[in-house]
């Protein structure tokens, strides 16, 4: 009995410890998003950065439409400087919904070990394409794009202002160094 109960405690902990679940409302994506006009070369400007993105300067991420419905992802960066390492990986955007093209999730494999997660892009200039904020639902992973490798606030801090109204912590929101150093 004792350990039932015991059990029970840890598996309510965990459950109500677990920073992913933790509630936020809905998150809306890009209305009229067109895949293709998406493709090409992006520079992230910002971002929300995971593990490794926090050793990586002089980010892009190049997408390739590959068919309906999947799309080719290849991210570079210079590890720990401008100038150093450049990294690459490789994943596939999958768009389980036409009817949301927005909304994606995203696959990469390393070795044996696949992991998925959601790539929903938010908002994005819908004129000319040259700006895009891409981000999780979970509201832990945040990029603005560019399609230069720089870009002012002014360009989207009205987005900025809604993003951090939806949940998104912007106090955490890191500058990406694209210095000239950069080996892109």
């Amino acid at each position: 009995r004792q350990m039932c109960i015991r059990d029970r405690y840890i598996t309510a902990v965990f459950f109500v410890a677990r920073p992913d679940q933790k509630s936020f409302p809905p998150l809306p994506v890009a209305e009229n998003f067109d895949v293709e006009r998406y493709m090409g070369r992006w520079f992230a400007i910002k971002a929300l950065p995971n593990i490794i993105e926090k050793f990586c300067h002089c980010t892009y991420t190049e997408y390739t439409f590959v068919q309906k419905g999947l799309v080719n992802i290849q991210e570079s960066c210079n590890m720990f400087f401008a100038g150093g390492w450049s990294i690459n990986a490789q994943s596939n955007g999958v768009i389980p919904n036409e009817d949301e093209p927005a909304r994606w999730l995203n696959t990469k494999s390393v070795g044996p070990i696949t992991t998925k997660a959601n790539y929903w892009i938010l908002a994005v200039d819908e004129e000319n394409y040259s700006w895009a904020i891409v981000g999780q639902p979970s509201r832990k992973g945040l990029w603005i794009l560019s399609r230069q490798n720089t870009l002012s606030d002014d360009a989207i801090s009205a987005q900025l202002e809604q993003l951090e109204a939806q949940g998104f912590n912007l106090e955490d929101l890191e500058t990406v160094d694209h210095a000239v150093e950069c080996r892109y």
